[in-house]
């Protein structure tokens, strides 16, 4: 196959560009924020014991022939969630020139404050414009969209009958 392009054709036209303007919208729940702090408060109680676990097993016969690094590491998988995040380590010899590792941790105080200062916000983005809607609205829309989800799923999913017996 051979193109060839026509010498007296027009060049095709520019397309137009659309700006889009977003506005964030900041929306600060009460029930979520108290789920974020009992969620919080549930994971470092898990962590908590995981740590208490951890230590007690950093002076056993097998973590004794273990690294500093590979004790670290497996410190550090331990630390990997949100609730983590929130905790100061620190993985040191054993003393008394004993073989092994002791591990304290605490949690960081001001990681916490931090953390409990967002609960409960959560950020919304809308490309609506303030004439066409005000932000009360453009909220029941968002809260809408899960019942309108909800019905295309069913839509979409098996049909349900009932049994017709006739005479």
């Amino acid at each position: 196959a051979k193109i060839e392009a026509d010498p007296e054709a027009e060049p095709p036209a520019k397309e137009e560009k659309h700006v889009f303007t977003f506005r964030r919208i900041f929306i600060h729940s009460s029930e979520e924020e108290a789920a974020q702090r009992a969620n919080r408060e549930r994971l470092s109680q898990r962590l908590e014991a995981k740590l208490t676990e951890f230590s007690a097993k950093l002076s056993s016969s097998c973590w004794r022939k273990q690294s500093l690094a590979q004790a670290q590491k497996a410190l550090d998988k331990l630390l990997d969630s949100s609730a983590g995040k929130l905790y100061s380590t620190h993985l040191q010899a054993a003393p008394d020139n004993k073989k092994g590792w002791t591990l304290e941790w605490s949690m960081d105080r001001e990681k916490l404050a931090h953390a409990e200062s967002l609960d409960g916000y959560y950020t919304l983005m809308s490309s609506v414009s303030e004439d066409a809607a005000n932000l009360d609205q453009i909220f029941r829309d968002y809260k809408a969209q899960t019942h309108i989800e909800r019905r295309f799923s069913e839509w979409k999913g098996p049909l349900q009958l009932r049994p017709v017996f006739l005479k």
